[in-house]
């Protein structure tokens, strides 16, 4: 980690690197990546990703923390038909993150085999950068998030259908433990998609069968990624042969106006007992000098918002989100987190977004009714 100090130095800088202002231009104006052509049919694109956050708690021992959340770098090749892609993270999580092929020689569809994301949930298949708030739902603790494997999706005007074979993270993200198979799938259906309005409503599922004498734990962070302190956590849980997870969302969207939902319910068999655990949240965000929410039919996921005047843009939002990690035998506690957001995007590449939550655990992992609240502030840069 890293101290204020640092943070508030690579804040500074990153703003003072910006392009100077001009009469007519934005107040910032925007950087693109970096793409090279190797030749007629190859080319190669580089793109860098910081985002540097300050957490502070109060009403808790929680130490305050500041450093990295993502500083990222990615390369991409394109041949024909074919993209080699990875990147790779030393911010909380260090480690690979998409290391994967792609065939795209099929009119809207898509093959990939490597390390990526699921095909589970809106909000983990939604990139960092375009998420509202700074950290996904509490609900995310039962996703499958990243995992090695090969994938199929199929897109039309409005609807996407996207399945896969998967078994374990290629890098440790420290968000479920839950070592196996798993068969994997996503559909989504928008029968409103125009003039800025969008209707969309997806469900997924995964089946895992659990590796033969894995521990299985599944816990959550409160509010941030700069702690390492969970309030609710399964531990350790033995004898899971198998996990079903079903998935729901739905999302509404206006050009200045946006309402999503998620929700999740994961069963772990683990002999003769079936532990029940499930998360959901509900959210809602408003676009201020914005040219409204874009959605990606043949992904099933909003873009980030894109200003449209000299001061960009700001989004302010709410969220409610539960995870429930009780179920049998096992105790692990429920974490409530209602979150308030004020994000200011100046252009493309630069953001800056303010978090208020407050994080209940009713009780955590031992029993023991907690309540705090965490402020997260990050510079979020990108090119």
């Amino acid at each position: 980690m890293f101290d204020k100090t640092r943070f508030s130095i690579v804040a500074a800088t990153l703003i003072a690197a910006s392009p100077c202002v001009q009469a007519d231009d934005p107040l910032l104006a925007p950087l693109d990546r970096q793409r090279w052509s190797l030749s007629d049919d190859t080319t190669l694109a580089a793109s860098f990703r910081l985002q540097g956050d300050s957490a502070s708690f109060s009403n808790s021992t929680i130490d305050s923390e500041s450093g990295f959340r993502r500083a990222r770098a990615a390369l991409r090749l394109d041949h024909n038909d074919w993209r080699i892609g990875f990147d790779y993270d030393v911010g909380v999580s260090d480690g690979w993150k998409n290391v994967r092929v792609e065939y795209r020689g099929f009119r809207r569809q898509r093959i990939v085999v490597g390390n990526q994301v699921t095909p589970l949930s809106m909000e983990d298949l939604t990139s960092s950068s375009s998420l509202t708030f700074l950290e996904r739902s509490a609900a995310s603790t039962l996703a499958p998030g990243m995992l090695m494997g090969a994938s199929y999706r199929r897109w039309w005007d409005s609807a996407s259908v996207h399945v896969g074979v998967f078994g374990d993270e290629l890098t440790g993200q420290d968000r479920r433990r839950l070592p196996g198979t798993s068969v994997i799938g996503r559909g989504t259906w928008a029968p409103l998609d125009e003039d800025g309005r969008t209707l969309h409503i997806g469900i997924g599922g995964e089946v895992r069968e659990v590796d033969d004498n894995a521990l299985v734990r599944l816990r959550a962070r409160p509010g941030t990624r700069l702690t390492s302190t969970r309030l609710v956590d399964t531990r350790n849980v033995a004898g899971v042969s198998r996990s079903e997870l079903s998935h729901v969302e739905a999302a509404f969207a206006l050009p200045r106006f946006r309402i999503q939902g998620e929700a999740n319910w994961l069963q772990l068999d683990a002999g003769t007992e079936s532990i029940d655990l499930s998360g959901h949240y509900v959210m809602v965000s408003v676009p201020l000098g914005a040219e409204g929410y874009r959605y990606r039919s043949s992904r099933g996921t909003f873009d980030r918002l894109r200003p449209d005047g000299r001061y960009g843009a700001f989004e302010i939002s709410a969220r409610y989100g539960v995870v429930d990690l009780n179920g049998g035998s096992v105790a692990g506690g429920q974490q409530t987190e209602m979150a308030l957001g004020l994000t200011w995007i100046l252009n493309r590449n630069l953001l800056i977004t303010l978090n208020q939550t407050q994080v209940e655990a009713t009780p955590d992992r031992d029993g023991i009714t907690q309540d705090l609240d965490v402020t997260l502030l990050r510079v979020d840069f990108r090119m």
